[in-house]
């Protein structure tokens, strides 16, 4: 696997996204509670007229906590839950989050979200995750599908071929063919996938097609003799 390094970049950036990130965090768990403060506060008042102040004060809280606890989960967990049905990777739990990278590509600056998705693939070498975030931008923004090709392969090997990365597979053999029209680029890694996956499977299957496309079309272009 090739060594990932990112350009230009020190590790005080890298300290810099961090602490970003962080605030970012912050931001979000102050947001939460502030919309979960004021029914827990009304529900307290109401409270106070059956239970008293120490009663008011416990179901108050009780409902701070509930209704923090479901905010949560609909920002938090509903998003990885929808990332997990629409993006299956590598059935690891939760992919990585960089808010600021995320917040760089909203507002358009894509070399900047790059950097900082490099940053956070090194922080977290065991995730494939951010690795395919990268190799999107390139491919999507940036114009630039050979760099995007070698990130959807560092994906690949941080996932494993035999984890369920056929969602990566198909964007890298995409890349490979806007490349080179012939995909060929992508025969060795469709090569291992079929054999880690079988030729009796769906997945094995689909990456034996692939690779005899790519030969026919690799014989297509060296001509007759």
């Amino acid at each position: 696997m090739t060594s990932l390094q990112p350009s230009k970049r020190t590790w005080s950036d890298s300290e810099s996204t961090r602490k970003d990130v962080d605030a970012f965090a912050r931001a979000r768990v102050i947001k939460i509670v502030a919309w979960s403060l004021p029914p827990a506060v009304f529900m307290g008042l109401a409270l106070s007229q059956l239970w008293g102040l120490l009663g008011a004060l416990l179901g108050g809280l009780g409902i701070l906590t509930g209704v923090t606890a479901f905010a949560w989960f609909t920002t938090e967990g509903a998003g990885t839950l929808s990332h997990t049905m629409l993006a299956p990777g590598t059935g690891l739990a939760r992919p990585p989050v960089n808010s600021r990278a995320e917040a760089l590509e909203a507002r358009g600056d894509f070399r900047a979200a790059v950097d900082a998705w490099e940053v956070t693939a090194l922080e977290h070498p065991e995730h494939p995750d951010p690795a395919v975030r990268v190799g999107r931008i390139h491919r999507d923004h940036l114009g630039d599908p050979e760099s995007a090709l070698v990130w959807f392969r560092r994906a690949i090997d941080r996932a494993g071929l035999q984890a369920d990365v056929r969602v990566i597979m198909r964007e890298l053999v995409g890349v490979a063919r806007s490349v080179e029209p012939t995909g060929s680029a992508a025969a060795p890694l469709l090569a291992r996938y079929r054999d880690a996956k079988g030729e009796e499977t769906a997945e094995g299957a689909w990456a034996s097609r692939e690779l005899a496309a790519i030969k026919e079309a690799m014989a297509g272009e060296a001509g007759p003799g």
